[in-house]
């Protein structure tokens, strides 16, 4: 499968010129590329500005500051689509869980339309937990991942940009020891 980018420059008025660049994002997955920006930038421009203008020191500092970029949207994605959904599951579990009872308790909790209602307590247990699980099955996969930017969860951005830094920071050192 062959995908093409095309980057359109538009001529505005007075002869000015600008790419348009289309950025598709879910959730709060926007915030990564801000982050990536702002941190990527700022180490970019402090190694730049203390190490000199070559290409070797202004690689390494933007590899540098894409590391510590990919480390930062790693936790902010795992938190954003992981752990946060996943205590979200749970709040819905025990909410249900004492919904259920108190219906079993009022004599008005069945499975499914038409079922019997529990005989005992052990079954009433089993019944409730099996709802329970059913409701957050689809809960807990309609929560994850959904922070995304170009489709990809955050988490994984910062993974490629962790990536990207290495690469940068290699191409540093072999630009600094080969001229």
């Amino acid at each position: 499968m062959v995908c093409w980018w095309r980057v359109v420059p538009v001529v505005l008025r007075a002869e000015r010129r600008y790419v348009a660049v289309m950025i598709i994002w879910r959730g709060w997955g926007i915030l990564s590329v801000f982050i990536t920006l702002l941190v990527a930038g700022i180490v970019g421009a402090i190694f730049q500005a203390f190490l000199g203008g070559g290409n070797a020191a202004v690689s390494f500092g933007y590899g540098l500051g894409f590391i510590l970029a990919g480390v930062a949207n790693f936790f902010f994605g795992r938190q954003v689509n992981e752990l946060a959904p996943a205590k979200k599951v749970e709040a819905f579990k025990e909410k249900m869980r004492n919904e259920m009872w108190d219906r079993v308790a009022h004599g008005a909790f069945q499975v499914g339309p038409g079922a019997p209602p529990p005989a005992n307590r052990d079954e009433a247990h089993q019944q409730v937990e099996h709802v329970v699980e059913q409701a957050s099955a689809n809960a807990a996969r309609g929560l994850r991942n959904i922070h995304t930017v170009f489709f990809i969860p955050v988490q994984w951005i910062g993974a490629v940009e962790g990536v990207l830094g290495v690469v940068l920071i290699v191409l540093s050192v072999v630009m600094s020891f080969s001229g």
